[in-house]
């Protein structure tokens, strides 16, 4: 891909990398020089991507990168197989959401309108070229328990989130279409907080 782009002399490309790059960080919440320590095969993947990038950068100068890692995104019409969209999927059908252990674990959501709004101002600033950039919500919003009664609060679904040790209730029929789901998006208040 590097190549293809020298080759046709394509000045700026995106890599679209991942918080998974941090690991476990232990201090939240996580700036870009943060050391970078990947656990799994994804986020090594990731690292490896963001390096090509600056090494490809530093054989040809004109040929400029923007490393953007993509904090917790989520949005209408994701697939069901992150927290927010098994949650919604599962209260829609009819389901309790699924929250294992105690559910006590925290993450911080941004909904996809403020990623694109964060990238789209990172790329028309040439200033933001060969430059590392996170795009989420700096506060850690949820926890995962609190985030399953807010999807149930917010579906006005009748249905329990279960955890371990501890049970909320949501009242009200389950909404069905669109423009009710996606009052998902009041869950982070907006998070203008991306740098």
């Amino acid at each position: 891909m590097f190549s293809t782009h020298v080759q046709n002399d394509i000045s700026h490309f995106v890599i679209a990398s991942s918080s998974e790059v941090y690991g476990e960080p232990s201090i939240n919440p996580v700036h870009e020089g943060a050391e970078t320590k990947g656990k799994t095969v994804y986020a090594v993947s990731k690292m490896a991507a963001e390096e090509l990038a600056k090494g490809y950068h530093q054989i040809h100068p004109k040929l400029n990168y923007t490393v953007v890692r993509f904090f917790n995104t989520y949005g209408e019409g994701q697939v069901a197989q992150f927290v927010i969209s098994r949650f919604v999927k599962r209260v829609l059908e009819g389901l309790n959401p699924q929250v294992y252990g105690e559910g006590a674990q925290t993450r911080s959501f941004c909904h996809v309108t403020d990623v694109v709004e964060g990238l789209r101002e990172i790329l028309e600033r040439p200033l933001a070229r060969n430059r590392v950039y996170n795009i989420g919500n700096s506060k850690e919003v949820y926890s995962l328990i609190e985030l399953a009664q807010k999807v149930i609060d917010v579906l006005k679904a009748g249905f329990w989130a279960v955890g371990r040790y501890r049970a909320f209730r949501g009242v009200g029929p389950a909404p069905r279409t669109r423009n009710q789901r996606s009052l998902l998006r009041q869950f982070t208040c907006g998070c203008r907080a991306w740098i």
